[in-house]
């Protein structure tokens, strides 16, 4: 099962419309804060879940059953990373075999403020044994979206975190993401 975060949003909305041309409505979750919001997601079969970055308890609930999630960043810029931390915490207790998460171009060594936020969400992701990919926010909406889809089709359904999944070399960031990057 493929959870999507932040899916009542443009780009969430757009990954699950792309997910769709490939993958039973029944297989992807749209975690959502307000569940309201995206009814004509449910409408389509998607399995709708509330998910709150600001009420943890809300998150493991969400991704019960999820093998791989797509984490869309906070837009709280400067409040962000204690949100995805408490994503990351919730897809390690629900057993998500795998995390993407939308951070940005050279977030790893740019000085520009906004990348510290998504270095740091990285860095949590790289420690928390469940192995990630990362797509830098780079190109259109549908361009991005293909790019998770074809992360998806390609990474294995089910890692185990006994597989010896290596911690990333380069100053504790993720690595580069496989195979489009």
């Amino acid at each position: 099962m493929y959870a999507i975060t932040g899916a009542a949003g443009q780009l969430g909305r757009l990954v699950i419309e792309a997910l769709l041309k490939t993958i039973p409505a029944d297989r992807i979750v749209a975690a959502v804060r307000n569940p309201a919001k995206a009814s004509d997601l449910a409408e389509l079969g998607v399995i709708v879940r509330e998910a709150d970055y600001d009420r943890p308890d809300t998150l493991a609930p969400a991704f019960a059953g999820v093998q791989k999630l797509l984490l869309i960043s906070s837009t709280e810029v400067s409040g962000r990373l204690p949100q995805h931390r408490a994503v990351i915490e919730a897809t390690q207790r629900a057993g998500v075999s795998l995390i993407a998460y939308t951070s940005m171009l050279h977030a790893d060594t740019s000085s520009a403020t906004l990348a510290i936020e998504h270095r740091q969400t990285e860095e949590v992701i790289a420690d928390s044994g469940v192995p990630p990919s990362s797509c830098a926010m780079a190109g259109t909406p549908r361009t991005i979206c293909w790019r998770f889809r074809r992360l998806w089709s390609t990474a294995p359904s089910s890692a185990s975190r006994k597989t010896g999944v290596s911690r990333p070399q380069r100053g504790g960031t993720m690595p580069r993401p496989q195979p489009w990057c």
